[in-house]
């Protein structure tokens, strides 16, 4: 019971630089821009539109002392962490200027950290088949106070990413204190007493700024600031901009530009994709800063959204101030935390699933589960370990009469969390039943939690369908104990449903923005064993011809094709008697097929679908061609390749390390070279395949000669028919009879001519 790792191959074998690559590809057309600043606070924060009209009646005046420090770092041009204390500091002051006059005595329940982007913050999970990525963080973090480990992305409410460009220091060029008596500009700098960048002086100054010897003799000119600050005079507030009210269109000055994801906001949403993997999260937030400018960020499995950009100064720090009151006012629901996970009894008495009661939304009349599915966490768990997914359901009793009841899963383990931000964000758990009503544990079993296409069936229906066309392969098929589905508008109401209606998205009638709605889909099934744990190769080799036959006649009589054969979906059950069986698992991917075995066009087939490692060659093309059978026949070799290289029977497979003659195949940015690395091995010279083989674990040498090699015999057969018909130019007519090489029109692409069949890879 696992998942795809598309992004834990990505960021663990490549830079993170790959990870903000992939993520800046994700985003395309998937970010819905330029939201108004009191439009987000109120869907995202949750603060009414009367909370956010009282905090901005408020007057946020920043320390002064901390707006000089931060100017000048701005303007020195020196390292970008100098700005990073001062803004802290402004953004303690504001609010604890406003906590101080509306409510006296009560402190701040959060608090700014500098991280300066280069603390090692901790990671809950790492792939095991591969080695730690890269440390990263963000520059500043927001943590509620109550937090005792700043390191830890689990922990974190919201990141702060700063951006700084490099620019010359005519800004400190100047004849006069910069803050003495001069009047402000709309940005929350200082103007200059002659702004225009053709006037006669303008010139002269960057004139000698070029000439090193009259850049020094007007730095002679600079006063320095006196220690104590004189008196600002009183500049009236500006009035009120479109930014905190209705939306206005992004000009070309602003951050990134309407349709642009630059460098520094993939850094930001890398981090959010370690707030995700680091917890069990609905959404996360984040902001932006670039000098005096800022704009708010929201991300969650479908795409990204981002306001309007702000400017926050010494006369106009109202809009900063409401975020940051919205950010102390919200508890962890209302930070993205899932509303399914509690704190156990003995990790945090005051914060257990027996203790939560606020609602996060009034209840919907219509909705027998919102009351319950929306309780309010008031701080996340300290570590998903240890903490209890609670899931409530509708059920129907013996009159008949639907009640909603709930099913509770103690957390023993992390077995993976999905590294990846755009997409299903799988979450899998080792976990015990525990009945709510008696303090009892059940059975060990296995939680997934994704966000699936609302356009693909859950996983448990198509298990469902499975048993009831296929009765026979019941036995190799995951047994389910718990699933339901949530929908992420009706039950859940992520905060991205409130700026726009669902129907507006679904309807795609939001210009250059492509959505895919996704509902929380949550199975509970048995655990299983993974493949490398078989205690030597008969059992292995009984286990894998189980799979191959269970997913043929999933295929023929079952009405489903798999599309997903990876090591992680190949598992093992044992009997009473101790005796193993296959069990086949991770249906969500797989799609209907009609009575000739294509698959069904509606269900999104032609996207490039399963595990990079195991891919099909024809799948890693740039234009993947529909998912057939005989690509997970290739998966299924592909396997065998990889439990030969890594495996052994001493228990120490789960350690193993990605060996040297396989890594291309691993990373999701190089599809192409893993496409001709395999396509070398079975069409190159025989010696390719030979040094391959040539490393395989001595517990696996039998299985060459027994399987491997005649699977590669078979699978280099069918490739030459396939290049032959496709390329007849390249190949001697006189070498082979016309009957073996067949015509373009006739050829069987299906089988690639007959040859890459069921019975032809059992024989």
């Amino acid at each position: 019971m696992t998942t795809r790792k598309r992004y834990a191959l990505c960021t663990t074998e490549t830079s993170i630089n790959g990870l903000r690559q992939q993520l800046k590809a994700d985003f395309q057309k998937r970010i819905y821009s330029d939201v108004a600043v009191k439009e987000f606070v109120h869907t995202v924060f949750d603060l009414s539109n009367e909370e956010i009209d009282e905090i901005l009646e408020f007057k946020f005046r920043p320390d002064l002392t901390a707006i000089v420090e931060y100017r000048r770092g701005i303007e020195t041009g020196k390292l970008e962490k100098q700005l990073y204390t001062p803004f802290v500091k402004v953004a303690h002051d504001l609010l604890d200027s406003y906590l101080a006059e509306k409510f006296p005595g009560k402190d701040r329940s959060i608090r700014l950290y500098e991280d300066h982007g280069d603390a090692r913050l901790s990671q809950t999970h790492t792939n095991s088949h591969t080695r730690r990525s890269p440390p990263v963080g963000p520059d500043v973090l927001s943590l509620w106070t109550s937090s005792d480990d700043p390191n830890d992305f689990a922990a974190i409410q919201l990141p702060f990413e700063f951006k700084r460009e490099k620019r010359r220091r005519l800004a400190s060029v100047e004849e006069e204190d910069p803050f003495i008596d001069r009047p402000f500009s709309d940005s929350g700098i200082v103007a200059r007493k002659n702004s225009n960048p053709k006037s006669s002086s303008s010139r002269r100054l960057t004139k000698s700024v070029q000439n090193p010897v009259g850049r020094r003799l007007q730095m002679k000119k600079i006063k320095k600031l006196p220690r104590k600050m004189p008196a600002i005079p009183e500049v009236p507030r500006p009035p009120e901009t479109e930014d905190s009210g209705p939306k206005r269109k992004r000009s070309p000055e602003d951050i990134g530009g309407r349709d642009t994801f630059n460098k520094d906001e993939a850094q930001l949403a890398s981090y959010s994709v370690k707030c995700f993997e680091s917890s069990s999260r609905f959404f996360v937030a984040g902001i932006y800063v670039q000098h005096w400018t800022m704009i708010l960020w929201y991300y969650d499995r479908m795409g990204a959204a981002r306001t309007v950009s702000f400017q926050f100064s010494v006369e106009d720090a109202q809009t900063l101030g409401l975020v940051l009151v919205a950010l102390n006012h919200s508890d962890a629901s209302r930070s993205g935390y899932s509303s399914f996970l509690h704190a156990s009894d003995h990790q945090d008495p005051g914060n257990s699933l027996c203790s939560t009661t606020n609602q996060r939304f009034p209840t919907a009349p219509s909705n027998p589960l919102s009351e319950l599915l929306l309780v309010s966490n008031k701080l996340p768990p300290k570590g998903r370990k240890g903490s209890v997914l609670r899931f409530p359901c509708s059920v129907v009793d013996d009159e008949g009469n639907e009640m909603t009841a709930f099913r509770a899963f103690v957390i023993e383990a992390i077995l993976f969390s999905y590294p990846g931000l755009i997409g299903r964000g799988t979450e899998a758990y080792l976990v015990y039943e525990l009945l709510v009503s008696k303090p009892q544990i059940l059975q060990q079993l296995v939680a997934k939690l994704a966000w699936c296409s609302v356009h693909r069936p859950p996983e448990s229906k198509t298990i469902r369908k499975l048993l009831e066309n296929a009765p026979e392969i019941s036995r190799h098929l995951p047994d389910v104990v718990f699933a339901c589905v949530y929908d992420s508008n009706k039950h859940l109401r992520l905060p991205r449903y409130k700026m726009l209606s669902c129907n507006e998205w679904v309807d795609q009638k939001i210009s250059g923005v492509d959505f895919e709605k996704r509902d929380l889909v949550v199975i509970v099934m048995k655990r299983y064993r993974p493949l490398w744990s078989a205690k030597n190769l008969e059992e292995f080799k009984k286990v894998f011809v189980d799979l191959v036959e269970c997913h043929h006649r999933a295929y023929k009589n079952g009405g489903y094709l798999h599309r997903d054969i990876s090591e992680t979906n190949l598992m093992i059950d044992r009997d009473g008697d101790d005796a193993v069986v296959g069990v086949l698992c991770d249906w969500d991917l797989s799609s209907a097929v009609d009575d000739d075995g294509v698959v069904v066009t509606s269900s999104n087939a032609t996207h490039r679908t399963g595990t990079y490692p195991f891919l099909a060659t024809d799948l890693l093309a740039e234009k993947p061609p529909v998912h057939l059978y005989r690509h997970d026949l290739e998966s299924f070799f592909y396997i065998l390749i990889w439990a030969g290289l890594h495996y052994s029977f001493d228990g120490e497979a789960a350690k193993y390390h990605v060996h040297d003659e396989v890594k291309v195949w691993m990373d999701a940015g190089r599809h192409i070279d893993a496409r001709k690395d395999k396509k070398s091995l079975i069409l190159g010279a025989r010696e390719n395949a030979k040094h391959v083989f040539d490393h395989f674990h001595p517990d696996f040498k039998p299985l060459v000669k027994q399987w491997v090699r005649p699977l590669w015999k078979l699978f280099r057969c069918a490739f030459k028919k396939a290049d032959r018909c496709e390329n007849p130019d390249d190949f001697d007519s006189s070498a082979d009879s016309d009957s073996s090489r067949g015509s373009h029109a006739s050829f069987d692409n299906i089988t690639l001519g007959g040859t890459l069949t069921f019975e032809n890879f059992m024989n």
